[in-house]
């Protein structure tokens, strides 16, 4: 493990050629419809960040304002993870080359990025407070392999720049895929996704509760602002990328489609999942369709029309995240 500080110098990806600004596009009503030239922008406040894993000129990762203005590239790492909230310096959590490794930056594209975990690393999560990331760690691959989740400190230095992360401790493992973890806001426990379904593990003493139990597969749980609600990926198959967005009462069961998966549109399976805005009234994710491009959507909580928010950008998003 490597640790080190966020500096002050500049590391925006000098090839990568983006606009300067970002539009935000109309939203998909009857019949279709199309980005760009206007519509309503993404909503409330926060920095959202994505990557573009094609091989064009515009792979890496990016951040943008919550109005959708602002576009400018970090790093040429393809997958963040995670944008931290209520914390200052507001810092991206990157899984990058060459081996899965953790990267911290900030989200305003100052500073140099620092390296928190070397190899087989995934999904790091911030908790609210910023003062511990999760993530998940593969041990023995090729298969057989065992997946962990980890729970680390994070060190800041006197700038409040994240400069590495220490006392890294195991608080589940299984030999199956985790796709996805996400820290309760008030700091208990996990949700997590394994062999297909939801569970959380309460860290005080590794105690797992399942949430749900179907034939389809859950992935890539997000809790809400205030735990209420559980955001997650639902798909029909392993075999398919089309998936559908869904919300969980975590108090009722109750579960709601907020965006249902179809040909004419749906939510792209091969991403992580859908990200709340600071106030949870919207949920950002990658979607695609009959005659829509891979773009990120911004849509109620609750459903409704989807709103193409990276239209007219020549940047392809995946793994979006929200922070503040």
């Amino acid at each position: 493990m490597r640790s080190g500080k966020i500096g002050r110098r500049s590391f925006v990806g000098a090839s990568m050629v983006v606009g300067a600004f970002l539009v935000a596009g109309t939203p998909w009503g009857k019949g279709g419809g199309g980005g760009g030239g206007g519509g309503t922008p993404i909503s409330t406040s926060g920095v959202v960040a994505f990557g573009d894993g094609t091989n064009s000129t515009n792979r890496g990762t990016y951040a943008m304002s919550s109005t959708g203005s602002g576009l400018h590239p970090l790093t040429t790492q393809i997958y963040p993870m995670d944008v931290s909230r209520g914390v200052g310096p507001v810092t991206v959590l990157v899984n990058g080359a060459p081996g899965q490794d953790i990267w911290a930056m900030h989200a305003d594209g100052t500073g140099t990025p620092v390296q928190l975990r070397t190899g087989s690393s995934q999904a790091p999560r911030f908790s609210l407070d910023g003062g511990h990331v999760a993530y998940v760690a593969i041990v023995g691959t090729p298969a057989p392999s065992s997946k962990s989740i980890f729970v680390a400190d994070v060190i800041r230095d006197g700038d409040g720049d994240v400069a590495s992360i220490a006392n890294d401790a195991a608080v589940y493992t299984t030999s199956n895929t985790i796709a996805g973890v996400d820290f309760s806001r008030e700091g208990s426990k996990i949700a997590f996704s394994t062999a297909g379904d939801l569970w959380t593990v309460r860290l005080s003493d590794s105690q797992v509760a399942q949430i749900t139990n179907t034939s389809t597969i859950e992935e890539y749980p997000r809790w809400s602002a205030n735990d209420d609600r559980i955001a997650y990926q639902r798909r029909a198959s392993s075999g398919t990328g089309v998936a559908d967005i869904v919300t969980r009462d975590m108090t009722t069961g109750a579960t709601v489609v907020v965006v249902s998966g179809g040909t004419s549109f749906f939510a792209l399976g091969t991403s992580t999942g859908a990200c709340w805005s600071p106030d949870s009234t919207n949920l950002l994710f990658v979607g695609y369709g009959n005659n829509k491009p891979v773009d990120l959507y911004q849509v109620g909580s609750t459903g409704g029309s989807a709103t193409n928010v990276t239209s007219g950008t020549s940047v392809q998003p995946n793994t979006p995240c929200w922070g503040w």
